[in-house]
């Protein structure tokens, strides 16, 4: 296994946590394990002499050490344990450990620690006053690790809350049998937009788009055909599930026509 190597906060932390008169039995005794591979050097085998556990404890504890440094050393959630708090306020927990610490008068931090955390959140999310254990099992659900992250994508919402809340009712809702409810991931390739308009050179267009470079097309020039076939539509528009920019032009039969048709007169190619 990859031998543990202290940064110099670390250094401080543990020998603090091992030694610490208020420190918890089990967390001292963590602690000493880190102590004795990291700094003193020894083998498992030797540390779980000294510590007086068995060599599997010392591997889990130098194992965990290794995925989430100091706070890996908590104690992980238990299968089965009832949730104390809603999805909704989960999830602004979620977005304060995803937001940069300066954000909340922490301009010292270039990241987050389960300890600072843990004194912002009651201050930030109304509800959140939470643990230490608490917190982490919440984040560690969702494979975060904010002391591990140094690069933030966050935007702050003013109206996260009542977002959060709209979205999270949907999974409670009492949906009829022949109702469907899809989530779909975000994906950097995908764009949405309105069903009912159509987008050209990335910008809005209408029947009376006009612009530099407009030509008229007959549908012969376009299409290679005369007349547009029974219970049809000529259509010009975008791929809009992939891109405002793929065009897409064709005929498309009645039926599968969903939103509104906007003529177009003119576009520009």
């Amino acid at each position: 296994m990859e031998t543990i190597r202290l940064t110099t906060k670390e250094h401080k932390r543990i020998k603090k946590m091992k030694n610490g008169r208020k420190t918890e039995y089990r967390m001292k005794e963590r602690a000493s394990i880190i102590w004795g591979l990291a700094v003193q050097r020894k083998h498992q085998a030797q540390v779980a002499r000294e510590q007086q556990v068995s060599t599997k404890t010392v591997r889990k504890w130098h194992r965990r050490f290794l995925e989430d440094r100091v706070e890996g050393l908590e104690d992980a959630p238990r299968p089965g344990a009832p949730l104390t708090y809603d999805e909704a306020l989960r999830c602004e927990v979620i977005a304060v450990a995803c937001d940069q610490p300066a954000h909340y008068d922490r301009p010292e931090q270039t990241f987050w620690t389960y300890d600072t955390l843990i004194q912002v959140l009651p201050e930030a999310v109304e509800g959140a006053t939470m643990s230490r254990s608490t917190v982490w099992r919440i984040l560690n659900d969702h494979a975060l690790k904010p002391h591990q992250h140094t690069l933030w994508l966050h935007s702050k919402d003013p109206h996260f809350r009542e977002k959060v809340n709209d979205i999270v009712g949907l999974y409670h809702a009492d949906l009829p049998d022949d109702v469907a409810l899809v989530g779909i991931d975000e994906k950097t390739g995908m764009q949405a937009y309105r069903e009912d308009q159509l987008y050209i050179d990335g910008e809005e267009c209408s029947e009376n788009f006009l612009s530099t470079g407009t030509n008229d097309f007959g549908l012969e020039e376009v299409t290679f055909q005369k007349r547009v076939p029974d219970n049809s539509y000529f259509v010009l528009g975008d791929n809009r599930s992939h891109s405002m920019y793929s065009r897409i032009l064709g005929f498309i039969k009645k039926d599968q026509i969903k939103g509104k048709l906007l003529p177009m007169l003119r576009v520009t190619f």
